[in-house]
């Protein structure tokens, strides 16, 4: 098979990005539905940022690209891991009041 190059563009405003925290991930026997969610401490609501549908196939894709780079991630910073159930360094400290 040969090897095809695929050009990949990116809207400025898609290049921004959007901030998550939290993802929801359902599925159906014919997709995956991933919502990006940006929650803040000590705030009752919590909004999509975004909302990715896929089919097993891309997500199968998805997971190993993630495993691998979680993998080497974790190697060139293995002093700075922390476990699954530990909550980002952005949650800790005092909690300040307005």
């Amino acid at each position: 098979m040969e090897d095809k190059k695929l050009d990949i563009n990116i809207s400025p405003e898609v290049a921004e990005g959007k901030y998550a925290n939290f993802a929801v991930i359902s599925h159906s026997e014919s997709e995956f539905v991933l919502d990006f969610i940006s929650h803040m401490p000590h705030m009752a609501e919590a909004k999509v940022q975004s909302r990715i549908i896929m089919s097993p196939t891309a997500v199968r894709r998805l997971h190993a690209a993630l495993t691998d780079n979680i993998g080497k991630y974790e190697m060139s910073k293995a002093e700075d891991s922390f476990s699954e159930d530990e909550e980002p360094l952005m949650f800790k400290g005092p909690q300040g009041e307005a």
